[in-house]
């Protein structure tokens, strides 16, 4: 699993640091949570997503802790900047694709790892709504 490219250089040299700036968030304030789920396939994908109690579980710590100001790149093992502004968080039960807009988050979409079709279709919206590359 993972994304595709590494725009911006992040992890392998040049560029990083502006490239980091944009995915911080200040944590000496606390940040407003907006749930952006652009169409009607978007909010279907997260209501499945959500129907599993560990994803949703997981789902309202991690809104906690964007809530706090902590980096997304710091919450789960794994997660990857996948753009300029935006951050696939790897979570052990789900995949949640947030943007950072100043000091808002915003989360476009989840998907559960235990549910194979909705991985898929978690790829297949992300990359096509967002000019993403996930791979799956």
């Amino acid at each position: 699993m993972g994304a595709g490219g590494n725009p911006g250089g992040a992890g392998g040299g040049g560029g990083a640091a502006e490239f980091d700036d944009q995915c911080e968030l200040n944590e000496n304030i606390t940040h407003k949570i907006n749930e952006k789920f652009e169409s009607n396939a978007v909010k279907k994908l997260v209501k499945t997503a959500l129907g599993n109690q560990r994803v949703k579980q997981e789902y309202e710590v991690i809104k906690k802790r964007l809530k706090e100001g902590v980096n997304p790149i710091d919450i789960g093992k794994k997660s990857t900047r996948i753009s300029s502004n935006k951050v696939l968080i790897k979570g052990a039960h789900g995949r949640y694709v947030v943007e950072i807009s100043g000091n808002q988050v915003n989360v476009l979409g989840i998907g559960a790892r235990g549910n194979a079709k909705n991985m898929n279709n978690f790829r297949d919206l992300m990359n096509e709504k967002y000019g993403l590359n996930l791979q799956y």
